[in-house]
Parts: structure tokens; sequence; C-alpha cells
């Protein structure tokens, strides 16, 4: 007898393979079965999703949910599984000396899987900037936070920009290496100046340093410091970068993806690895919105469905180390599932510096199950819910 029994939905997975109308059986919290086709009578509860695309439980690489602590934060349940996530990454908001409080307060009390990238600042983002000077690093107790953790912890946390870059300069970037390479955990850098008129940036040194493996986060951001130079020609460590295996976050937020740097990357052949959200109170209120949202957007530039879908799911899931338990629907695992509308219309879509664009496909969460619980989707970001805005002339809400 199943627990649950998820029946009629059109199954997408790229790491197993699969692909169509796959009924889906949950014991407990592991997946049970997936067959074409489940007896019901099998099953103490029956879903009908029937016209959804169900899809492994999604993953945001890059979100802050560390309310409290951090401010601007969002709750983690709000950022995951009532937004059809189920596993998010918090990148940076807990350093070596906040770490036991994100542990208490926030891993302990979510229905949400949480992973941490921990801050090389000590204090993580409780202030900003949160690097000014060396003092504001603890190397030996961050190494040692991150040993004693490592089922949370699974990689580090840098942000190249701020008065760090003017009085610690390639330092910062050489400490945080330093940190990965000791605990063999990825290093999650940064990119883009919060401060328009900072010109001052590290973009090529951190291009030049990460290896295979570790993630550039922002990378279609067109602050200063992005990939492109004056001239929007793409600067040649990011194309070496790319090429040797480092991961490419799109990580929305307020400030952070530019329509026109994406389309100029991916003329140049750079796609995403990984599709983000940079989730906190403000990316929620626009223009990031969700990860279905902001996936929406990467349909919107010519990727497929399956590409936008593997970039929320197995391509996350590699990058942390973990593609062994998520980001993938086979029997045994952990029943961490995300059913998806696919919404036909015509849309309109915002990036960081209110430019607009238009789309003819919307992606929207209809159910979450987490370790083999459903959770149902809030509200939405916007006043009419999940769904984007849609174009002028489609018809209003």
């Amino acid at each position: 007898m199943h627990d649950l029994l998820l029946t009629g939905g059109r199954l997408i997975d790229s790491a197993s393979g699969l692909s169509g109308l796959f009924d889906i059986a949950v014991s407990g919290t592991r997946i049970a079965a997936i067959a074409p086709r489940i007896d019901p009578g099998r099953a103490a509860r029956l879903l009908d999703v029937s016209g959804k695309i169900v899809v492994p439980g999604l993953i945001d690489l890059h979100t802050h949910v560390y309310p409290g602590a951090m401010p601007g934060a969002l709750s983690a349940d709000e950022a995951g599984v009532n937004a059809g996530v189920t596993t998010l990454v918090d990148a940076g908001s807990a350093g070596s000396h906040t770490f036991a409080g994100f542990r208490d307060h926030v891993l302990d009390h979510c229905a949400t899987r949480v992973i941490t990238f921990l801050n090389i600042a000590r204090t993580g983002l409780a202030y900003q900037p949160e690097i000014r000077d060396r003092v504001d690093i603890d190397v030996e107790t961050t190494i040692s936070t991150i040993q004693q953790h490592r089922v949370q912890i699974k990689g580090v946390k840098l942000r190249a920009i701020g008065p760090a870059v003017d009085t610690l300069g390639e330092e910062i970037v050489s400490l945080a290496k330093t940190i990965a390479r000791e605990t063999g955990c990825p290093l999650m850098v940064h990119i883009g100046e919060i401060e328009p008129d900072r010109r001052r940036t590290l973009t090529r040194v951190v291009l030049s340093t990460l290896e295979p493996g570790d993630i550039l986060t922002h990378a279609y951001t067109p602050r200063p410091g992005a990939l492109v130079d004056e001239k929007t020609q793409l600067l040649p460590e990011a194309r070496d970068a790319y090429s040797r295996g480092v991961v490419f976050d799109v990580a929305h937020g307020v400030r952070n993806f530019s329509v026109d740097i994406a389309r100029r990357l991916l003329d140049e052949g750079l796609k995403p690895h990984t599709i983000s959200t940079d989730m906190a109170v403000r990316p929620r209120r626009g223009p990031a919105y969700s990860l279905t949202e902001t996936m929406s957007k990467f349909l919107a530039l010519g990727l497929s469905l399956e590409q936008v879908i593997e970039m929320a799911t197995s391509m996350p899931a590699k990058a942390l180390g973990m593609a062994n338990e998520i980001g993938s629907l086979q029997v045994n695992r952990s029943a961490d599932i995300s059913v998806l509308d696919v919404l036909d219309g015509s849309w309109e879509f915002v990036d960081s510096t209110g430019a607009k664009f238009h789309g003819r496909t919307a992606l929207t969460p209809v159910i979450a199950v987490r370790a083999g619980k459903i959770v149902p989707p809030d509200w939405g970001p916007h006043p009419w819910g999940w769904a984007p805005a849609k174009a002028e002339g489609s018809g209003a809400w």
C-alpha cells in the first residue's frame, strides 16, 4: 500500500532520462514506484495531475532565508515549498560566527530542505558591507565550522564587491579559495557591484581563480564587474572559465539580471548551468518574483522547457555534489517532487534594469511534495497569483 499516488502527469527528468506520462507512488518519505500506470487502488491518497508537468523537486541555488539575522531575508518555506521549490541554498546569509543561530532557528524549523554556503565574512550578512578589513574574516573558524557541519554546509560564499575590493583586493579571493580548498567545497562568488559608481572590480581575478565546479553567481549582471566590457564584448576570462567547468549561475535578484547581457552571452554560447533567484523579500516583490518566473524568462530567451527544468533540478544538484540524493525522480530516493503548470499566452517579463520582454510560455507552481508531504503554494508574488504579467493587449487579469 502506498501513501500517495501522483497520476496522469507528464514527467520530465533529464537525469533519469524519463519523459512522458508516468505515475509516481510515494511510501513514507521515499519514491516507491514509477511506471506508466500504477494501480490507484493501492494508494491511500490519489493526486490527479493530468495536464501538468511533474519534475524533480526544484532547487534554487541562490537565496537568502535567515530572517531576523539578515535584513531583508525571506522565510525558508515562503521561498521554498510554498513556491513549489523543495530545496534552497542559502548563499552566505550566515558566517562562522552566526551559523549556530541559522542551524537552530532556520534549518531545524522549516519544511524545505535548506543547504548552506557559508560566508567567509564571520558575521555573514548580518550587516553590509560584511567585509571592510581583514578582521572581518576568520579563516580558521570558517574552516572548522564547515568541517563540523558537512551535512548542512556544502560550499563557501564570497561577495567580491564593496570596500573589501579596495582594502584587501585580490586577497579576499585568495582567502575564499583557500577555505574552499581546505574543506573540499565549491566556492561561490558574487560579481556585480551594488554601487554603480564603483569602477574597480575583481571579476577578471575571480574568473581566473575559479576552478571546475566553483560557481560564478550573477552571471548575467549589468552592474560594474559584469562579464562584458564597456563595449559589451565578452571578457576572454569568462569564456575560459566556462570552458574549464566553472558553473554559471543566474541569481536574478533585484539588481543582477539584464536581458541584454543574457542575450549577449547566449549568443556567445554561454548558457546558464543553473537558474536561481537570489530570493529575499525585495526580489519576491520584483523583478525576480519566483523561481518559476525566472525559469520562464529563459523560455522567452529561447531555451527549451527541458533545458530550463534541468537548470533548476539536476544541474544544481550536481553543483551541490548531491546528484545521488536530489535533482532526479528515482525509486528509493527522497520524494521531492514539483508539479508545475505550463501556461500558453502572451507574457510580459521585466529585468533588473526595467527592460521589458515578452514570451509565449509561463511556468507556475501547482504543488510541491517534500519528503512525501504535499505542500500547496501560497497566493504568489503578484496581486493575481503566480503567473507573470500579461503583455499589453492580451487582456487584463
